[in-house]
Formats: C-alpha cells, structure tokens, sequence
C-alpha cells in the first residue's frame, strides 16, 4: 500500500495513504496534516502506510452513515434479497435509522450512537424485535463498509441491544377456526379455503397462495410446497422460491385431499360460468376465473383481519393458523424434526426456538413419567 507526502508550507506536510476503493473501484484515501522536517514527515508517512495495512485507518469522514446506507449498502445487497426483505429494509433505512443516525459520520459512528437511538425507539414505543431488527441492518451494513476499508472496526458488537422476550402466539380455538371458515364460506369461499388449508397444513400464506392444482399428488397423497406468491419491489405481485428457498413434500390426510377437491370444483364452475377450462397449472388460491393470477397475500392477511373482526376474535391473525399447527402437533407428541420439516422450518432450532412453551410442557411430563416408573421401581 502506498502512500504520499506533500509539503505544504514550512514544516508542514500533507500525508495521503489508500485505505480501500468503493463498490464502483474509485479510489478511497485518508488524508493527515504532520510538522517537522522531511525525515521525520517520511517516518510518519511509513507508520501511516503500516495503520492504513492494519486496518486501523478510516477513509474520508465525509461520508454520513445515511448517504452510505442509501448509495452503496443497498445497492450491494439488493441483488441477494427478496423483494421482500429488500422493501423491508429499504423501509427501515429511510425511517427511523435516517432520521436518528444518518447525519452521523460514518467513521464517526460509535456504539453510544447507537444505544441512544435504540433506547429511543423502545421509548418511542417499537417492539424489541423490531429494534433488533434494525440493529441486524446496521450491523450488516457496517461489516460491509469494513470489508470495502470505508472504518476501521464495526462498532455494532458493542452495541447493547434490548433484551429478547419471545412473545407467545395466539392461538385460534377449533371453535374459532371454524367459525372463520362458516363465515366465510358464502362471502368469499377463496378466503374460506386459505384459513382450512393453513389450518391444515401449516404452510405460510405465500406458500399457499403459490400452489397450483398440479402440485397436489392424490395417489401419493402429496402436496409439493415448490413457491410462494410475493410483492415485487414495485407493488406487482412475484412467484419466487419459499421462504428456505427449498421444495418439500407434506403428507396430506382424506379430510385435506376433499377441501381441495371441494374448492377445485367451486373454481371449475367459475372458470365455466367465464367461458373458460380450469387449467392443471392455474393457482389454488385466486380471485381470477382463470386461475393464472394467484391471490395477494397482503390481500389474504386484510380480509382475515375483517373476518376476525366480525367473528369477535380480532386478536387472531392469519399467521396464528399456522402456530395453532405446529402447537398442535407438538402437543399431541410429533417430534420437533418433523413438525419443523412440515412448516418449512430451516432447522429444527427454530422450531424449539419458537415453540419454546410447548416444549416446556412436555419436558414437565417427562420428567412426571420418569419419576413415577422409578417411583414404583423397588429397590433393594
């Protein structure tokens, strides 16, 4: 790495050295003023060549933590997200990160920035998760500017987050669940099939409303979860891969197979009735006679909220159908790997992770069992 030594007046020297180059290869440098004469300015040019290797000089201050988020971070990471994900932290970028942090020097930045704004935030009334969540952003984003040689060291580690309190989910009564379903069932018999087919299966709402008739195997008794129905950057409706961005087989029962076959054939009349022919690749869930346009989640999620609003159970979310699954299996004694593999988990800890509260039980009747066999266990 080199560097350069220019005399700018009597015993005053300007010492440049390279610290790194930004994600379009221009060139990024530090600059320092030293006194003294010309040996002794070369020997501070050589340590500030050797700190600039050693990572321990920051590029050019004039870079805010804001500019930086906006013009290099989500440019970089935008190609590896989900459109998604990509919204979601464009959103939170250009909220409240920008608005309490992004005027700080990047270089500048220290973990009390942080902590006063995070402290800030739980004030302001925002989850812990959702903190947390902005703090994953940062933390990404400054690890990347480490990496590029645009600071020295990331100060996120150092940051004190607040502290985890997994919130327990609602879980919707059978009585509840059907009562959603019987409701529905005149108005909008799409939304009707949604709330069974998540009461069933578990699958996410974009999983469901990215089946298609020919996922379904009737003589294997098989549903192939393969996509998910999401929104494009734009507001547009996209079909991407899952949320673990792999395929896989649930086991279906007779009582599942008959609400497809049921919702197939109130479809094939709509398609009729539209002058059309069902087709095997049309989409399960969709407000389209023609089965080539999926319904919108978001869509899926706003109908649900009314629906639960009318049925007096406003606090159950269409995601809860899918936690009343996984509580459900466990408490009933499947194994955490399968009921992670059914809900797409990507590893079993999430599903431990989550389900924290169900396993708490079956870890108190475990040990009731043991102790009552050893109890009545004599011994000599």
């Amino acid at each position: 790495m080199k560097g350069t030594m220019t005399e700018r007046g009597a015993g005053a020297w300007r010492l440049r050295v390279l610290t790194g180059y930004t994600p379009d290869g221009k060139p990024v440098q530090r600059s320092k003023t030293v006194y003294g004469n010309r040996r002794q300015a070369q020997t501070e040019l050589a340590k500030f060549v050797a700190e600039a290797e050693a990572g321990q000089v920051a590029a050019s201050g004039a870079t805010t933590l804001g500019r930086y988020l906006v013009e290099q971070y989500l440019p970089q990471v935008k190609a590896n997200l989900s459109p998604e994900t990509y919204r979601n932290h464009s959103s939170r970028i250009n909220g409240r990160i920008a608005r309490d942090l992004g005027h700080v020097r990047l270089d500048k930045l220290t973990a009390h920035h942080l902590d006063l704004a995070y402290r800030k935030w739980r004030a302001e009334g925002l989850a812990t998760s959702t903190v947390r969540a902005h703090h994953m952003i940062i933390s990404s984003a400054l690890t990347q500017a480490l990496k590029w040689g645009l600071i020295s060291r990331s100060v996120a580690s150092l940051a004190t987050l607040p502290p985890v309190r997994l919130r327990e989910p609602t879980l919707p009564s059978l009585e509840e669940i059907a009562e959603l379903v019987r409701r529905a069932k005149d108005d909008d018999p799409v939304l009707s099939a949604a709330i069974l087919l998540a009461a069933l299966t578990g699958c996410r709402r974009g999983e469901l409303c990215g089946l298609r008739w020919s996922d379904i195997d009737r003589s294997r008794m098989v549903l192939q979860v393969r996509r998910a129905a999401k929104r494009a950057d734009g507001g547009e409706k996209l079909i991407g891969p899952t949320k673990t961005h792999s395929i896989r087989s649930l086991s279906i029962d007779a009582v599942t197979l008959e609400v497809f076959e049921a919702h197939q054939r109130r479809a094939a009349d709509w398609a009729s009735d539209a002058g059309l022919l069902l087709s095997d690749e049309g989409y399960v869930l969709t407000w389209d006679p023609s089965g080539s346009t999926p319904a919108n989640p978001d869509v899926i999620t706003t109908k649900f909220a009314r629906l639960s609003e009318k049925c007096g159970c406003p606090q159950v979310r269409f995601h809860d159908l899918r936690h009343a699954v996984a509580t459900t299996l466990l408490a009933n004694g499947t194994d955490v790997a399968t009921v992670a593999t059914r809900l797409g988990h990507a590893s079993p800890v999430t599903t431990m992770r989550i389900y924290a509260h169900v396993l708490e039980a079956h870890d108190r009747k475990a040990a009731t069992v043991m102790g009552s066999l050893l109890a009545s266990t004599k011994t000599e």
